[in-house]
């Protein structure tokens, strides 16, 4: 049995008896850790959702307008596919600078490239909010 991931949009649950289910072993094994954790992990894997559809609307909107959705939808899939191990913020991160990461032309993409690209952005990104703090204080 798996849990659809819009359970980690019921704020309050508190509870969870899933005691005696047959689950999948990723999962046996976020039940055990207790509530908290099974609502963080469901939460990521909505976001992860969310921010791909967002992904796909605003290439196909934007970025690459004329190239068929299909090779689109394949090509996001390949790029989330090397970004699993990634958190909500780089996914963010990821769609509101998709047209600084993804190259002008669509014949140039490569997912790898666009993980490196992304992990230098995001850590570009890290380093300016730290020095910034350190302007502040």
């Amino acid at each position: 049995i798996t849990l659809p991931r819009e359970l980690a949009n019921l704020a309050y649950l508190a509870y969870i008896n899933m005691d005696n289910c047959p689950l999948k072993d990723s999962l046996q094994s976020t039940y055990s850790e207790g509530i908290a954790t099974m609502h963080t992990k469901l939460r990521a894997k909505d976001d992860r959702r969310k921010y791909k559809e967002k992904l796909m609307n605003k290439l196909c909107e934007w970025i690459y307008p004329s190239v068929d959705k299909y090779m689109l939808g394949e090509m996001v899939e390949q790029v989330f596919e090397l970004l699993k191990g990634c958190d909500s913020a780089m996914l963010k991160k990821l769609y509101r600078d998709c047209h600084t990461i993804f190259p002008i032309k669509f014949e140039q993409v490569d997912p790898q490239s666009i993980k490196d690209k992304l992990n230098k952005v995001f850590e570009e990104t890290k380093i300016r909010e730290e020095t910034n703090k350190i302007k502040i204080k």
